[in-house]
Parts: C-alpha cells; structure tokens; sequence
C-alpha cells in the first residue's frame, strides 16, 4: 500500500543577514563569492520522502579558508591532489561535518548517515583554488505526520552565507515550513554534484 506522509518542517537555525544576502543574489552575478574570499559557505537541501529525510550538503570555502585547508589534504606538499590524499581527507571531514548537524524529528535526534561525498577545488581569485565539498546524507524514518526540526552548527563562527531548502517528495505532504521550498542561490551558485535518488 502506498501512503503519503505528512511533514510539519518546524524550524531552521539560520541567520536572518544571510537569508537577506541569499534573497539579494542574482544568478548572473560575476564574483564568485559576493562577500569576500574568507567566507565558508553552507547549503542544505532537506528532500522529504515517506520513508526517509535526505540531505544533500554543499561546503563552500572561498579562497582563504580553502588555503589554510589544504595542508590537511595534500599531506605529501607537491602542489597536488591525489585520489588517495582526497579519500584520506574525505573519511573524517566528511564524518565531522555529519556530526554538526541536528536532525530531529518529533522530538527525537536522528543520526544521519552519508552515502556519498565528493570534493572539488574550483578556480577562485588570483588563480587561487576554492574548496568545495558535497554531501548526501540520510535519515530513514517510518511513521506520518511527524515534525521535523534542522539546525547546521558547521563553522558558526565564520562568516558567510547559508541556505537552507525544504522539498517535498512526490506524494508526501508539507504542512508548514520555515524554510522555503525554492532554492535561491542555485546551490551557491556553482553546479552541484551528482545527487543520488532513493531507490
């Protein structure tokens, strides 16, 4: 039998100045990081399903942090990054990064998992490298009308901009959100990796 769930998205711990910025942005816009090289950007998108929360996670570092990131990735100094320097960074950031986020759901904390990350060092200014990571996270869940509650504690210390979208699956049901449906920053602006549908 199929049947529909009902999600009540009960609250977002976001800064109300980057919300205002995110509203401000336009898609054309040429710099690739509107308020400055130090800023570490996050992106969330929360799809609901009956059977599972997923979240698709974007990490946007502009240059500066990027640069001080790198000794963490290329361990061996060559300039480069290999496949296995990546995946040697990846295991744990990737697991510190799920650690920072809260899920709950009726009141309950639910753990999330990731099913897949990615990294990526885009071009920035004065042919430094940005650092980009993408996450896809899951929470399975059975039940209906449940309420659900998300907050991002990664790098609440650095400025920057954060987004965070609620998306409904087909046949599931939003009742009420703080958090608006339509993605404004075009997942920062940047393309975003390969998403993975459920099954």
């Amino acid at each position: 039998m199929i049947w529909s769930k009902r999600w009540i998205f009960a609250g977002v711990v976001a800064s109300a100045l980057a919300l205002a910025v995110l509203a401000l942005l336009q898609p054309a816009a040429a710099e690739a990081h509107p308020l400055g090289n130090f800023t570490i950007n996050r992106y969330s998108r929360l799809d609901l399903y009956s059977d599972a929360v997923r979240i698709l996670y974007i990490l946007d570092m502009a240059e500066i942090p990027a640069f001080q990131e790198v000794p963490q990735i290329d361990t061996n100094g060559d300039g480069d990054f290999s496949q296995s320097e990546n995946l040697t960074y990846l295991a744990p950031k990737s697991k510190e990064i799920a650690a920072h986020l809260g899920l709950t759901i009726d009141g309950s904390r639910y753990s999330l998992a990731v099913l897949s990350t990615t990294v990526g060092y885009p071009e920035g200014q004065a042919g430094l490298r940005t650092l980009r990571l993408t996450l896809v996270l899951d929470a399975p869940f059975s039940g209906s009308d449940a309420q659900l509650e998300y907050h991002d504690d990664n790098y609440t210390d650095r400025v920057g901009w954060k987004e965070v979208v609620v998306r409904p699956a087909d046949g599931v049901e939003l009742k009420g959100s703080s958090a608006p449906t339509n993605d404004v920053s075009s997942e920062l602006t940047l393309p975003g990796r390969p998403y993975l549908e459920p099954a």
